[in-house]
């Protein structure tokens, strides 16, 4: 894909500012008042939001295909033809309604509040005018799941009395007595149904995000398109010039002093041919002890754990019943946590380091800088760890340094300190992380 590059001074820029009355995009050093140079109009942000939304509505529309998997099982069950309590077979799974007969008040209680709900669910007998039959509860005990037990009449609860519809496997007592192993409990034949509104919610939700998304991704494509039309007729273009390494003010290759801040500019006395190709690696060995211990723990034991945990539950309990929001968490923050640490940490960073192009490639993501375009160097220092930092005048950036052996990290100071040279740039380095905060907000272009 073609680069995208400042309508005015030509630098490479990431999508950012744009003018729509002249539909194109401008580096951060071109829009410094948030206004175009060309009519003076009032910039505004070009935003990809589109492609989140779309990536938003297809995971909605997961969780809708999930719920109506789940809607789906619950009609099953509402559909499944009811047995007289007399006419239970050993062995089989049935349907039975009729009334709670329990020897406390209350059979089966809703606990807890939010997301840390629970049934706690009393033995009791269910009999119909055919009979009666004991009801094991020891598969719905401590349910979190209202498609397992539905809402009682009394508070959620249920009490002695009430009518009730089981769906569950029947069994005998080694003393020939007949009892039913409860799975599902609602309150008539036909409410073990859901209501079909979680699904129709999601699915609502991500076709407004997929519309959304679709609309917002072609205008996007659609500004990039008409930016590269326009920027060859932009009428404020600017040629020979630079930004001052301090306040980011546009100045011309023969100013000695910037206009704005007064700041001494450096010359040029460097050629960028004299700088060597580097070839650089960064390794987790090469990290802190601290570092290390934290990847180990965040990125391989706490995934481990919260997936066996997860496991247990399952078996414990049933895949079914273990398909809830809460209890999904578990492997999804395992998996989340496992991709970022391992890519950011155990994998190596390979920079490399040339005339031409300052590339940094990672597991996930590539970043590549022209040397020439570059304008703010800064090597930042929080304790004793270290960071090299490269900032173009479009805003683009590269940092490496953690996880480098020293021998590298020195070849690539020395490095440094020639592209600063050959570029007319001041190279800070040992910056505190908080002056060099300071510093890069100073460059940002004014808000209004």
């Amino acid at each position: 894909m073609q680069a995208l590059t400042c309508a005015r001074c030509g630098v490479r820029i990431q999508p950012g500012r744009y003018c729509p009355s002249c539909s194109v995009l401008l580096c951060g050093a071109c829009a410094r008042e948030s206004k175009c140079p060309a009519d003076g109009r009032d910039l505004r942000k070009l935003r990809g939001s589109g492609v989140f939304l779309l990536v938003l509505g297809v995971a909605l529309y997961g969780f809708a295909l999930f719920s109506v998997t789940l809607e789906l099982q619950s009609y099953e069950r509402a559909s499944f033809p009811t047995t007289s309590i007399a006419n239970v077979v050993s062995g089989t799974t049935v349907k039975i309604s009729g009334t709670i007969e329990a020897s406390g008040l209350v059979a089966i209680e809703l606990r807890g509040s939010g997301n840390d709900h629970y049934w706690a669910v009393e033995p009791f007998n269910l009999t119909d005018g055919t009979g009666s039959l004991y009801v094991d509860v020891t598969q719905v005990q401590g349910s979190t799941s209202f498609w397992v037990i539905g809402r009682g009449l009394h508070g959620d609860d249920w009490w002695d009395g009430d009518a009730a519809s089981i769906i569950g496997h029947v069994a005998v007592f080694p003393n020939a007595t007949t009892y039913i192993v409860a799975q599902f409990i609602a309150r008539t034949p036909n409410g073990f149904a859901g209501s079909g509104f979680p699904s129709l919610l999601f699915a609502s939700v991500a076709t407004v995000a997929v519309i959304g998304g679709s609309i917002g991704f072609v205008r996007f494509r659609h500004s990039l398109s008409r930016h590269r039309q326009g920027s060859a007729t932009y009428m404020a273009k600017v040629q020979d010039w630079r930004a001052c390494g301090e306040c980011g003010e546009l100045v011309s290759l023969e100013a000695q002093n910037c206009p704005s801040c007064k700041e001494i500019i450096p010359r040029v006395s460097r050629s960028l041919s004299e700088l060597p190709t580097l070839q650089l690696a960064t390794k987790f060995g090469q990290r802190s002890l601290r570092e290390r211990v934290a990847v180990i723990v965040l990125g391989v034991i706490l995934p481990t754990f919260l997936g066996a945990v997860f496991l247990g539950i399952i078996r414990v309990i049933g895949l079914e019943r273990s398909l809830q929001p809460s209890l999904l968490l578990l492997p999804i923050f395992a998996i989340v946590s496992a991709i970022v640490f391992a890519s950011r940490f155990f994998f190596p960073t390979r920079i490399k380091l040339s005339p031409e192009l300052i590339v940094c490639r990672k597991v996930l993501r590539n970043v590549s800088i022209l040397t020439r375009e570059v304008d703010r160097i800064l090597t930042i220092q929080k304790g004793n760890r270290q960071a090299h930092l490269f900032i173009t005048r479009g805003d683009q950036t590269v940092g490496f340094g953690p996880g480098m052996a020293q021998a590298d990290f020195e070849a690539s100071r020395a490095w440094i300190r020639i592209l600063a040279e050959a570029t007319g740039n001041r190279y800070r380095e040992n910056v505190p992380l908080a002056e060099a905060l300071s510093f890069l907000r100073q460059r940002e272009p004014v808000r209004q």
